[in-house]
């Protein structure tokens, strides 16, 4: 009730803050899906999920403001497992943007409210996401059909666009806990980042950041965060980022914490109807790696077939070689009309296909 209430609630600003005259879109999605799991675990060795999910998203805005909210509703069911049903409804994005004159013809952008925030590169590994670092994008195999939504983690935020030039801009941005989602209770997150645009092939863009995360209630600093990252294409396209952290050792004074230390690098390059897809996460200090490879064919132009194969090898103090993951997917996304699409998906541990196996059906509607 509290999140029907909030979402009545932001319907009212969205449409009482900006003109009759102004335009207003409309677009949504229906998911229905359904799945199969076998574990390596006593309580659930088996298990049957069925579910679905549903948004809607408008878009209002007229030469000044936008404003865009867009909510959700899920539901899960899982017979043979204890409380197996559940029901969620959620506010994704709330937010304004606006425009304030700048020089030269120029302009500001303010935006505020419950918006996406996506800094640095790559869409399954991002070293350059300070922001969301403590939070892992999701499982590449759970978001086969589309993973350029695996990095769409949106907040409650007060954010500033300045530019700098043709070839550069200055943005700021400040998280409060309004809505503790992604990180603890009473954690602000404030950063900064200058993005470069030297519209060159090989170096299309470059990024500078840095963040700064405080507990409120506590008055301390939890840590200080700093990144790089570039994109550009040489051959084949490319990004690259790392970032590092200083945080409070035992004696409480901040240092840096080398066990954080990230490097994240993507390629991608596609010719004729195959597209190729490499992303790697490596930590240095801890000796971890993950990597995600995914190679996909169009058929024809309604029907694709996509592999993906993830490698984890977990911090080498704590685990034994055994423990490396392998886990291997392929599939089928077929679009037989406009705004709606089938796929199914395999998926297995292939070094230890007793401890993960899962088969999922589903189909989405878009409008």
């Amino acid at each position: 009730m509290v999140a029907l209430r909030r979402f009545l609630l932001l319907c009212m600003l969205l449409y009482m803050s900006l003109p009759l005259s102004s335009q207003t879109d409309v677009h949504g999605k229906i998911q229905l899906q359904t799945a199969f799991l076998h574990l390596n675990e006593p309580s659930a060795a088996d298990v049957w999920i069925s579910g679905s999910l549903s948004s809607l998203r408008i878009e209002h805005s007229n030469p000044i403001i936008k404003g865009t909210l867009e909510c959700s509703s899920s539901l899960s069911a899982s017979p043979f497992v204890p409380e197996g049903f559940s029901h969620v409804f959620s506010v994704d994005k709330a937010y304004f943007k606006t425009r304030i004159p700048f020089f030269n013809d120029s302009f500001m952008r303010l935006s505020i409210g419950k918006m996406p925030v996506s800094w640095g590169y790559g869409l399954v590994y991002n070293a350059g996401d300070i922001l969301f670092s403590e939070n892992p994008s999701m499982s590449p195999a759970s978001s086969f059909a589309d993973i350029s939504s695996m990095r769409s983690f949106a907040d409650w935020a007060f954010q500033l666009y300045i530019p700098a030039g043709t070839f550069a801009s200055v943005e700021t941005i400040f998280l409060p806990p309004l809505e503790p989602l992604y990180i603890e209770k009473h954690i602000t997150r404030s950063a900064l980042r200058v993005q470069f645009l030297p519209y060159a092939r090989f170096l299309e863009s470059a990024e500078l950041g840095a963040s700064l995360q405080s507990n409120i209630l506590l008055k301390t600093t939890d840590a200080v965060k700093l990144y790089a990252g570039i994109d550009g294409t040489i051959f084949a396209d490319y990004n690259l980022c790392s970032s590092i952290e200083f945080s409070p050792d035992e004696n409480e004074t901040i240092s840096f914490n080398k066990d954080t230390w990230s490097i994240s690098a993507a390629v991608f390059y596609s010719f004729w109807k195959i597209g190729l897809r490499t992303e790697l996460l490596y930590h240095p200090a801890a000796e971890s790696a993950d990597i995600f490879c995914m190679l996909s064919f169009s058929i024809i132009e309604q029907l694709n077939v996509q592999a993906v194969y993830n490698y984890s090898h977990p911090d080498n103090t704590m685990i034994s070689e055994n423990d490396d993951d392998h886990l291997l997917s392929s599939g089928l996304n077929w679009t037989p009309v406009k705004g709606f699409s089938l796929s199914l998906l395999g998926s297995a541990n292939i070094k230890k296909p007793d401890n993960f196996t899962s088969v999922m059906l589903s189909g989405l509607y878009s409008f």
